[in-house]
């Protein structure tokens, strides 16, 4: 019995405490309020969550992916002082899944229906999406840096 209570002890002093807890929505930003000043912030996933600082109080974030992390706020003198668990979920307004057998295909639908991949998708189906999605981000890109090539700094 006492190396069962021993065990949780450890367990439980080794978890991390959580002061706070964000949820938010793939490809959703929210903001982020520190208790204290930061210093140093640290994502523990880049691939679920990423977040872009304002200032030494405040941050946005971005879901970036299903799933779970923390971002750890740290002081001056590295200690920590804000531990947030930031819980990512995926889209679920005008979400439809098309089941054909074992295969599935993600769309959103609002006025009109659009693919929107999404972990567990037909293969097929999530690859010509995220080359189409990758080919009209590129084009985007393409066209503000010919825009910025162009600006001559004048009033609009």
């Amino acid at each position: 019995m006492t190396r069962i209570a021993i065990a949780l002890a450890v367990f439980f002093a080794a978890a991390p405490a959580f002061a706070q807890s964000v949820t938010i929505t793939l490809d959703e930003a929210k903001i982020l309020h520190f208790n204290e000043p930061a210093s140093s912030i640290i994502v523990g996933n880049p691939a679920v969550a990423d977040i872009t600082v304002q200032d030494d109080r405040n941050a946005l974030l971005f879901g970036k992916a299903p799933g779970v992390t923390n971002i750890l706020i740290l002081d001056t003198d590295g200690k920590e002082v804000q531990n947030i668990r930031v819980q990512v979920s995926g889209p679920t307004v005008g979400l439809v899944v098309v089941q054909r057998g074992l295969l599935a295909s993600t769309y959103t639908c609002t006025t009109r229906c659009v693919p929107t991949p999404q972990i567990g998708d037909n293969p097929e189906s999530f690859q010509q999406a995220t080359q189409q999605i990758a080919t009209r981000l590129q084009s985007a890109v393409s066209a503000a840096e010919a825009g910025a090539a162009t600006d001559t700094g004048g009033d609009f």
